[in-house]
């Protein structure tokens, strides 16, 4: 995770260290002295919009590369599956079967919900058109 590289920032290098720290780990003890810096300061940082918006933008784009890593091996554990669901061990393709349609329950869900959302939001801009208030 490189901090300011993408983004110009005002930070300072040790703002630059503790932003690394702290996407590591939210324990901001452990942070303050992995960045050799006082726990006193970072917490006078945190409240400096600046750098609670870098910190806010950084743990978001740990966030999204650790989404993209997880998308990417998603089909390799659909394949797994499938290859588990010819195991010779019974109990072994009970659990799959029982993985299977758990997703699959969720997946239904979500939909349901989403549709359900699209339906009030579209009830919502009927009764606001342009969500003037």
């Amino acid at each position: 995770m490189e901090t300011g590289q993408s983004k110009k920032t005002n930070l300072t290098p040790r703002q630059e260290r503790l932003l690394v720290e702290l996407v590591k780990t939210p324990d901001i003890q452990a942070a303050a002295k992995a960045a050799e810096v006082g726990r006193t300061t970072v917490y006078r940082w945190l409240e400096q919009p600046e750098f609670a918006a870098e910190l806010d933008r950084c743990r978001n784009q740990a966030m999204n590369e650790a989404l993209c890593n997880i998308k990417s091996l998603s089909s390799k554990a659909v394949q797994v599956m499938q290859e588990l669901l010819d195991s010779e061990n019974h109990s072994v393709r009970r659990m799959v079967c029982k993985d299977v349609l758990r997703h699959a329950l969720q997946l239904r869900e979500m939909e349901e919900i989403e549709q359900r959302l699209s339906r009030i939001e579209r009830e919502m801009e009927k009764l606001n058109p342009g969500g003037r208030s």
